[in-house]
């Protein structure tokens, strides 16, 4: 490892690098909810991955703010990634593992601006499972907004999943003297690199004491941070507060935290310095055990236009540390960005949102309560890079290594490729991806993906991606892969049409195991801002001892 710490300091000092929140390198694209549920079947996605993801392509990361927090768990996405969406550079060869977890809301005019939907879902198999989802989101010119979000599984009451409302100062109107942002509700919270606050795990109860959570709309269970934030605007230095209350059964989670910073805009080069001291204190209690989580941090922000430098370094009240550092470089001709990330042996956060690689532990907090911890003795290095040759040519790396605890192998895992532009209408890329325990010595799991898309009107398209994969077994090589097509028309407008066609082989030596799955997707606007969508997917296998699967997912979506 310190072979390759040296090796890639050298390209930091010789490369001006810069930064961003370190991402799971991944070969996988995930754009349907079905295609997380595959996911997590064949082991590429843990279980707290599937339900992050779960959430949010059902919620969205909206690409018009800064808040990105939650950005980490999006396989293969980076902040490299999001910066040429945002700057509209090529963003046709991102934008099918983006789209589905992603938004950009467009600030409009109006004096009240919003949108409902309404989404169900049903899936025929052994057991019939019905599944609803709602949102309710609108904002006003004047900086206040609101919303609400709702879901319900099978024939369970309808449950809130998060609600809130927000109060921001903005040219057109000034609420609260002193306050930029006062936030009511549930919230994503992050500062610095997000190591002492940046991101609320799930709970997880064993119920052995017969302590069922039950969801409310003061309390929901899945609604992550509940209270309230504060952002203070004295100018130059502020003091930002946040307090999140949420109970499940008899056991209740209260969380207060002072971030005081400062702020200084460098004109005219067009650098912004923020730095500041963060202190949280957390306790998570029930009628016979607490768990007291007291962390105090400092971090430090310099940004511009062309990079941006980001460091943490926290310290929990029993001596466990933490740090990182984390830069991003923008240019003409490349983007890149270099982590490095350190977590001490018993560094135990429930709250933090730190850099980290999605190596799972479960860690019990009380007797019969847990969460999955990711960050608990980790260390590790993140380096990624996209070079333009010319306007058609670009090649991309990442390389991460990291090991979780000083008993365990250390892993790797690494990704690069070639994509190529052959006219306006014609691209193609090829990447290789390899995942392996170094001190076990050998290619664990190798991908050889390519993906070839063909714009044949503004907006439509044919895309065919394949994968051949090999993973080692203990006494073989297990050779599998799969081909998809994907056609998306407007043709035969008003209708938006997307079909899917994906065949898969789970092991070459085998024969009738293949399966494939077909999607189909339309969408219409049938009155003004008025958008319906049906989709139907179905997955029907050769071997006939097995059964097949099918089902819908209907969505209306208003905006107002």
């Amino acid at each position: 490892m310190k072979k390759v710490f040296f090796f890639l300091l050298i390209l930091f000092i010789s490369a001006k690098f810069s930064s961003s929140p370190a991402q799971v390198i991944s070969p996988e694209i995930y754009e349907t909810e079905e295609d997380l549920k595959e996911g997590l079947e064949q082991g590429d996605l843990t279980l707290d991955e599937y339900l992050e993801l779960l959430d949010l392509i059902r919620s969205k990361i909206d690409l018009s703010t800064e808040n990105f927090s939650k950005i980490i768990f999006v396989p293969d996405l980076s902040l490299i990634d999001i910066e040429e969406v945002k700057g509209q550079k090529k963003p046709f060869f991102i934008e099918d593992k983006i789209l589905a977890f992603t938004e950009f809301l467009k600030k409009g005019e109006k004096e009240w601006e919003g949108d409902f939907l309404c989404q169900t879902k049903e899936e025929f198999t052994e057991k019939d499972y019905l599944e609803n989802f709602c949102r309710i989101r609108f904002k006003g010119k004047k900086g206040f907004s609101f919303g609400w979000e709702g879901e319900n599984s099978g024939s369970k009451d309808f449950l809130t999943k998060r609600r809130w409302v927000e109060f921001s100062n903005s040219k057109n109107a000034s609420h609260i003297r002193y306050f930029s942002k006062i936030k009511v509700g549930n919230f994503d919270y992050k500062k610095g690199l997000g190591i002492n606050l940046g991101y609320h795990p799930f709970f997880y109860s064993d119920n052995s004491s017969n302590e069922k959570p039950k969801n409310s709309f003061i309390y929901p269970t899945k609604g992550r941070f509940n209270g309230v934030y504060l952002e203070t605007d004295f100018d130059h230095f502020n003091l930002d507060l946040t307090f999140s209350r949420n109970k499940y059964g008899k056991t209740t989670d209260n969380l207060y935290a002072f971030d005081l910073n400062y702020k200084y805009s460098m004109n005219p080069s067009d650098k912004k310095l923020r730095f500041g001291a963060l202190f949280s204190k957390a306790l998570l209690k029930n009628s016979n055990e607490i768990f007291k989580d007291d962390c105090l941090s400092f971090y430090f922000d310099l940004s511009s236009k062309r990079f941006n430098l980001k460091s943490e370094y926290a310290n929990l009240l029993n001596g466990e540390g933490a740090w990182a550092v984390d830069f991003i470089q923008k240019e003409k001709k490349y983007l890149t960005e270099l982590a490095f990330w350190w977590y001490s042996k018993d560094f135990l956060h429930p709250h933090s949102g730190g850099i980290s690689n999605p190596d799972y532990e479960t860690i019990y907090l009380l007797e019969d309560f847990s969460y999955r911890d990711r960050r608990k003795g980790e260390k590790g290095i993140l380096f990624k890079s996209k070079y333009y040759f010319t306007s058609k040519l670009f090649f991309d790396f990442s390389f991460t290594e990291w090991r979780k605890n000083q008993d365990e192998n250390e892993k790797l895992k690494t990704k690069f490729g070639l994509g190529y532009f052959f006219s306006k209408k014609l691209f193609s890329q090829f990447h290789y991806f390899l995942s392996d325990e170094i001190d076990l010595g050998g290619k664990d799991y190798q991908v050889f993906s390519s993906e070839t898309k063909f714009w044949f009107e503004k907006k439509s398209y044919v895309l065919l991606r394949s994968n051949l994969r090999f993973k080692k077994l203990e006494k073989r090589t297990k050779r599998y892969g799969d081909f998809g097509l994907k056609v998306k028309t407007f043709t035969l407008f008003p209708f938006d049409l997307t079909f899917w066609l994906k065949i898969t082989d789970p092991d070459f030596s085998a024969s009738g195991d293949t399966y494939f799955k077909l999607y189909l997707q339309e969408e219409i606007e049938f009155f003004k801002n008025y958008y319906f969508s049906a989709y139907f997917f179905k997955k029907f296998y050769r071997d006939e001892k097995k059964e097949d699967t099918k089902g819908f997912r209907l969505k209306l979506l208003v905006e107002l």
